[in-house]
């Protein structure tokens, strides 16, 4: 694929699947027509997925998890467990775990639309989600029915447009330059 719109293909993770001891997991470095993670597990790589999308104001192909596991590997883990640029990522019903030491980031995003909701759990993290700049069209970040526990930061954020209601968030809370949004029914 290529930078002005996802022309790469499509994969779809299913059936209680599981990706294991690769050093990259999921790779698109180039763009992607969609990549869904679906009641599967990845497990002991050193980076889970990494997307890349058109981002800005253009509709990205999405990075979808549902009601799956994905954690890191010891001793081998890269920075960041999900690293998407310019790609859309939808997290729901599934668990993001830390098993990589200090210094890993859950979720890092630029220029596209995070969502993560119904009882996702990131856990252990020096950063639970790292979101910059806008992306897509309406929200930048939405979380919403989730919990992001053990974390130094639970969200660093400096997207405009957050929606997170009723989750748990233990670790900082930090919105930085055009960042607003509503907060609602929050525990800190």
């Amino acid at each position: 694929g290529g930078p002005t719109g996802p022309l790469g293909g499509f994969i779809s993770v299913t059936k209680n699947s599981i990706i294991e001891y690769s050093n990259n997991g999921i790779q698109a470095p180039n763009s992607h027509s969609g990549i869904s993670i679906l009641n599967s597990i990845m497990r002991e790589n050193g980076m889970a997925i990494y997307a890349k999308g058109p981002g800005g104001s253009s509709y990205s192909s999405g990075v979808n998890v549902s009601f799956s596991q994905i954690s890191n590997a010891a001793g081998r883990s890269k920075p960041v467990l999900i690293l998407l640029n310019g790609s859309d990522v939808s997290i729901e019903s599934s668990s993001l775990t830390n098993f990589g030491g200090a210094s890993i980031t859950g979720v890092k995003s630029y220029n596209a639309r995070v969502s993560i909701k119904n009882g996702t759990i990131i856990d252990d993290f020096d950063f639970g989600i790292d979101k910059e700049l806008n992306g897509g069209f309406g929200i930048g970040l939405s979380i919403q029915k989730s919990k992001i526990i053990n974390c130094i930061t639970a969200i660093r954020n400096t997207s405009s447009g957050v929606s997170a209601k009723f989750n748990f968030l233990d670790g900082f809370v930090k919105n930085f330059g055009k960042a607003y949004g509503t907060w609602f029914a929050n525990n800190f």
